[in-house]
């Protein structure tokens, strides 16, 4: 994706040309801040703990990525299971995908909501959508103070959603209905600290890089 692409290209040219004399140890301190954001993707195949098996209730598996996962039903806790299997023999799901379901194949008790946490501020978040049919699935994201930050609402299969929203602390998926069955995959999102620089602040900074290195490449020539 671009936005990871950006960050890669400019935490590795900083490696390479970052010293005293072409940054200062202000710009110096500015492309640490922006390197120390890293995106992170959840497959629901495989965790930091090893392969996930279909039928596992899908909990805080990747807590060490930062993030957990809850399954709520009637506002209690439910079992919201990865999936690889063909539900209903129409929709193949080749790989684990983090379903609203109590076990593999979508039988028995659904989900009100499939619930994602981020230990910090999360953005640039993305995933793919399974619906299982026509009706639509709802994600409201909130900030840690539980303000609504932003609402999507999505049908379709292997459908990708990206959101807008920064500062994300929470997203509840919601079901469209009390029977209807419906999963995600691939969740992708950057995780901060508060001293982080957005890529686009940053950019100016990777620009004045470049200038300050021309620079000192054309004093060099002409001393």
């Amino acid at each position: 994706m671009l936005r990871v692409t950006l960050r890669v290209v400019f935490c590795i040219w900083g490696v390479l040309m970052i010293n005293a004399k072409a940054f200062g140890l202000a710009l110096a301190a500015n492309l640490a801040a922006v390197c120390a954001a890293h995106a992170v993707i959840i497959d629901f195949d495989n965790s930091p703990g090893g392969a996930i098996a279909p039928g596992t209730n899908i909990t805080d598996q990747y807590s060490s990525l930062g993030v957990n996962f809850q399954s709520i039903e009637n506002g209690g806790g439910a079992t919201g299971v990865a999936d690889n299997t063909t539900y209903s023999g129409i929709y193949d799901v080749s790989s684990n995908i983090w379903t609203n379901c109590d076990a593999v194949g979508c039988p028995g008790n659904r989900a009100d909501i499939l619930r994602v946490t981020f230990d910090s501020a999360a953005s640039n978040i993305s995933l793919q959508l399974q619906s299982f049919g026509g009706q639509s699935v709802t994600f409201n994201l909130y900030d840690a103070m539980d303000n609504l930050l932003e609402t999507v609402m999505a049908t379709g299969d292997n459908v990708f959603l990206s959101f807008m929203a920064s500062g994300v602390f929470r997203i509840d998926g919601l079901q469209p209905s009390d029977s209807w069955a419906w999963g995600l995959d691939d969740l992708t999102f950057d995780l901060a600290g508060a001293s982080e620089v957005p890529l686009p602040a940053a950019l100016p900074l990777f620009l004045a890089g470049l200038a300050g290195i021309g620079a000192m490449r054309r004093k060099r020539k002409t001393a």
